[in-house]
């Protein structure tokens, strides 16, 4: 087990930056996360960037918007199967082989070719070292506001707010690696280096929405 499980690190860091004077404020922020996983093959890293601002533009008018963004990176492994027939990820694989089977060859180097017939039907290192499932999403997020002081107890606001959101999913498999099942490799929405299954493409969805409602003021 010591050969696909690690003491997981997760990293998080943000730099903020605001300003504001009696009418207007505004508020940046930039974020980064590095989280691993135990499995030594899996990890997830996220880029963010946030800016807001306000403004009273007068007495009874106040305004504002803001913009968020984001880039994600997940890494699954070698595997990444939502199904119930085969093994789920590369500790699933380690678990399934005899306690003593060679991951080095007498050199010291992994072992590319394990004996057929051997205590080991593959090398789950190789595997690691051979395969890729990653998913990449990027987001962007738009706002704002307009409220308008009606009566001293009464205000009207209204948000409008765009989203946009695009995912690619790509898988990469070395040629030596035969062990994988057609049913263990998912089919890929967008291509990294080299693929089994080719097929190109990534989901986009935009988000519009507008809200209105008055506010009381006892």
């Amino acid at each position: 087990m010591d050969l696909v499980t690690r003491t997981a690190f997760t990293h998080n860091h943000q730099v903020s930056l605001s300003a504001g004077t009696d009418i207007s404020s505004v508020y940046m922020s930039i974020g980064y996360l590095d989280q691993e996983s135990p499995m030594i093959d899996q990890d997830y890293k996220r880029y963010s960037f946030n800016l807001n601002g306000d403004v009273q533009a007068t007495r009874w008018l106040r305004m504002g918007m803001g913009i968020n963004a984001s880039h994600s990176i997940q890494n699954y492994g070698m595997i990444n199967n939502g199904g119930n027939t085969v093994k789920k990820d590369s500790y699933r694989y380690a678990t399934s082989l005899e306690p003593y089977a060679p991951a080095y060859d007498q050199e010291g180097n992994i072992l590319v070719e394990p004996a057929k017939d051997g205590p080991s039907e593959h090398n789950i290192l190789l595997n690691i070292n051979e395969a890729t499932n990653e998913t990449r999403t990027y987001a962007v997020m738009a706002n704002s506001f307009a409220e308008a002081t009606l009566l001293p107890w009464l205000k009207w606001r209204t948000n409008f707010g765009v989203q946009y959101r695009n995912t690619r999913v790509g898988a990469y498999y070395a040629p030596i690696l035969p062990i994988l099942s057609e049913a263990a490799i998912p089919t890929p929405k967008w291509p990294l280096t080299a693929i089994i299954k080719n097929s190109p493409g990534h989901w986009k969805t935009l988000f519009i929405s507008i809200r209105h409602w008055p506010i009381y003021t006892p």
